[in-house]
This record gives structure tokens, C-alpha cells and sequence, in this order.
């Protein structure tokens, strides 16, 4: 993270869902190196999770852990009767990075395809109907990111290469690339910027 970065989110409380490892914990690592003070929620990854925490404090951040399944509304309603309690329910910045990844033979990968049309149709109507509280709804778009699920080693991931060969930029992403622009998005810089897609995929789609 750039210095220019650093203290632009103080104040700020910051809810990251699926922070435990990935992009996730990306994300919540670079709030928390801008300054806001990081819920870093997970469903069952506990130890990863707490040590996204303590790589937040050691950093000089402020950061807890916030466990829930967001996918359960059971879960998610207690989730926020702790930040009710702990928060005075302020959450100024939420990313929803919360995911998975299934297929199967019947329906296979359309299901997952249309849960991220899915996604994009809500955020940009949230984006309008939010806009007059001043609050702003926007989607990142990441392309082939190395993480575990999609490794850009080719002894752990046999497609790599080819996926690799698909980018432009001539590499996978990094979760650090995906974080960034999930920050600026959360920062005084992007006021004006909502309903948008921020792609981050090295051109893939370009």
C-alpha cells in the first residue's frame, strides 16, 4: 500500500466478510493500514482470521474479529447485535467479498454466473436508491487472482498457464491489486463514483 494511503479511513469502521484468507484478508489489511478499524468476519476459519487481526495491530491498526455466516440470516442477525454492542452499529465501509465457488454437472458453472448478475443488478440499483443518504455502492470485478482457490503455480493449478496466457498484463493478479482498488473505492477520493465496475484483471476483458 502506498503511504499516500495511510490515516484516509480514520474514523472509519470498516465490516470485511470472508476476511480470514485471500482477497478478503487482503482487503481487510489494507483498511486497516488506511486507518479504518477492521471487522474482519469468517465463518469458520478462526485462526486465519485472528491472524489477519494481529497482522492489522502489529501494523498499528485497530482490528477484531466479527465470526457469523453471512449466508444464514440466523447468523447475520447476530452479527449485527454485536456490532449494535460493540460498534453503536456504525459501518461506514461494508465490502461483501463473502463467496463460493461450486459447480456440478447439472446446472455446473451457470448458477455461479448468475449469482454475480445477480450481484451487479443489486449493487447498481442500491446505488440509486442509496444515493440520496450520500452513500455510495460499487462493485470490483476481480479477473484470475492467485489464491487458493485459483493458484497461479502450475504444479498446484494445471490451467494456469493457459489462464496465464489469457492476460495481457502477461500475469495473474495479486490480492494486493484487488485491495487496492477495493480501498480507493472506500476512500474520500471516489465521492463521485457509484453504480460503477472496477475490473481488475490486466485486461482480460479489455
Amino acid at each position: 500500500m502506498s503511504s499516500s494511503t495511510s490515516g484516509i479511513l480514520s474514523g472509519k469502521v470498516a465490516l470485511v466478510t470472508g476476511a480470514a484468507r485471500g482477497i478478503g484478508a487482503a482487503i481487510a489489511t489494507h483498511l486497516g493500514k488506511a486507518g479504518a478499524t477492521v471487522l474482519v468476519n469468517y465463518s469458520k476459519s478462526e485462526a486465519p482470521a485472528k491472524a489477519v487481526v494481529r497482522g492489522i495491530i502489529a501494523a498499528g491498526g485497530k482490528a477484531s474479529v466479527l465470526k457469523g455466516d453471512v449466508s444464514d440470516s440466523g447468523h447475520f442477525a447476530e452479527l449485527f447485535k454485536t456490532i449494535d454492542k460493540d460498534h453503536g452499529g456504525k459501518i461506514d465501509i461494508l465490502v461483501n467479498n463473502a463467496g463460493v465457488y461450486l459447480t456440478a454437472p447439472f446446472p455446473g458453472v451457470s448458477v455461479y454466473a448468475a449469482s454475480k448478475f445477480a450481484v451487479a443488478g443489486l449493487s447498481r440499483g442500491l446505488a440509486r436508491d442509496l444515493a440520496p443518504r450520500k452513500i455510495t455502492v460499487n462493485i470490483v470485478q476481480p479477473g484470475p487472482i492467485d489464491t487458493d482457490m485459483n493458484p497461479a503455480d502450475e504444479s498446484k493449478n494445471p490451467a494456469a498457464g493457459f489462464i496465464k496466457n489469457m492476460i495481457p498484463l502477461g500475469r495473474y493478479g495479486t490480492t494486493d491489486d484487488v485491495a487496492s482498488a477495493v480501498t480507493y473505492l472506500a476512500s474520500p477520493a471516489a465521492a463521485f463514483v457509484t453504480g460503477a465496475k472496477l475490473t481488475v484483471d490486466g485486461g482480460v476483458l479489455a
